[in-house]
């Protein structure tokens, strides 16, 4: 039989591009009529009372209850947490982990430092972020942005460290790095309604007693990242069909006929398999380039297939499934590497890992693909040496 033959007779064997999992997109306007309504900010605490007492479990360190409160609101709609909120329960998990885990647990120092890690990359994200919506500065340093809203250089020197060091800091330094993350939120965020008025210029204080521009202001930087010009669903059309490829060049198969990959390429009934690797592969990483976030978001979600796709993925290949799978992601995942996006999409991965879709298959898909980026990147090697 030809080469060509066996292409065309597996072409009904392989996934269906349109069964890899795809999300629905609103546009800028839908989603902001959505989070605002009337020029209302939606919050996931239910009133005053309930922010002033979550309040006083933080500043009384009451850490169990609190925990299990952000835990509550996470569960409370699909508009996310706040970022100090979501920072905060990042904290708080690894400040759990490390008081309640036997010191002597094989693996314990390891996973206390990634966790503490992890906190620390948020921690400092979000508050840079923060500090260059209120002085008009993305392009500044780190450091600079930092220091707006008084973060010692210290722990900015930690955050590098972790994100691009050759040894990540001891348990020890983590500590006393999660000790001040904690005393600057109670002193800049967790402020009771009732203090707020003499807070009122921190940048990130959560009060439902914020003026309407500060909260416009911290609505503007959380959709920051989906104002960019290519559509959420256009990504994602350009993901599945990669990882579309992908398959079709595992199976050896040299020419693609599938209309759902040929969207790309009108005129043409057939592609070779290669040119629209090379092709696709060269769209994500343009992408990358102009708008990382958005990339990353996408990239994420992609990595988790849907139960139906990943069943017929198990039947082509039922031996060493989950290693075949990663595969199929190696050069994305190599090119997100080389363009320094690995945190961010490590942010993603982690975002769903917690999120509020709290389904069994979901947090086991994203806690793999965590590690595997982990140990791709030296994370956990560096961490035991």
């Amino acid at each position: 039989m030809k080469r060509k033959e066996i292409a065309n007779s597996q072409d009904e064997q392989l996934p269906k591009i349109d069964k890899i999992k795809k999300k629905k997109v609103t546009t800028e306007k839908e989603d902001r009529k959505k989070r605002r309504g009337n020029d209302i900010i939606v919050v996931p605490w239910s009133s005053t009372a309930e922010w002033d007492y979550t309040c006083k479990l933080f500043v009384e360190e009451d850490f169990k209850n609190m925990m299990e409160r952000l835990l509550i609101w996470a569960n409370r709609g699909h508009h996310g947490l706040p970022v100090g909120v979501e920072g905060t329960l990042f904290l708080l998990q690894a400040l759990s982990f490390d008081s309640q885990t036997d010191s002597e647990q094989v693996g314990k120092d390891v996973q206390a430092r990634s966790l503490y890690s992890l906190a620390l990359l948020r921690f400092i994200n979000h508050v840079s972020h923060l500090a260059a919506s209120v002085i008009g500065g993305s392009t500044l340093p780190i450091f600079k942005l930092a220091s707006q809203v008084d973060i010692p250089s210290w722990l900015v020197d930690l955050r590098h460290e972790i994100s691009h060091g050759v040894n990540i800091p001891s348990l020890e330094i983590l500590r006393l790095s999660a000790t001040f993350i904690k005393n600057w939120l109670k002193e800049n965020y967790w402020i009771p309604t009732g203090s707020s008025a003499e807070n009122s210029n921190n940048i990130l204080s959560g009060s439902v007693l914020q003026t309407e521009t500060q909260r416009s202001e911290n609505c503007e930087v959380a959709n920051s990242d989906i104002e960019v010009n290519a559509t959420f669903s256009t990504l994602s059309e350009i993901t599945s069909a990669y990882i579309a490829s992908r398959v079709y060049h595992l199976r050896h198969c040299f020419e693609i006929r599938d209309t759902k990959i040929l969207k790309f390429w009108p005129k043409k009934k057939r592609i070779t398999t290669k040119e629209a690797l090379k092709y696709l592969k060269h769209e994500l990483s343009n992408s990358l380039s102009h708008q990382a976030p958005l990339t990353c978001a996408v990239l994420a979600e992609e990595m988790i297939p849907r139960p139906d796709f990943y069943a017929e993925f198990r039947q082509l290949f039922s031996e060493n499934t989950e290693i075949v799978f990663q595969g199929l992601w190696k050069p994305i995942l190599k090119m997100v590497q080389r363009k320094g996006n690995l945190i961010e999409l490590i942010d993603k991965l982690m975002e769903i890992h917690m999120g509020e879709d709290l389904s069994e298959k979901r947090q086991e898909m994203s806690g793999i693909w965590l590690k595997v980026i982990l140990s791709m990147t030296g994370f956990a090697q560096r961490i035991i040496h």
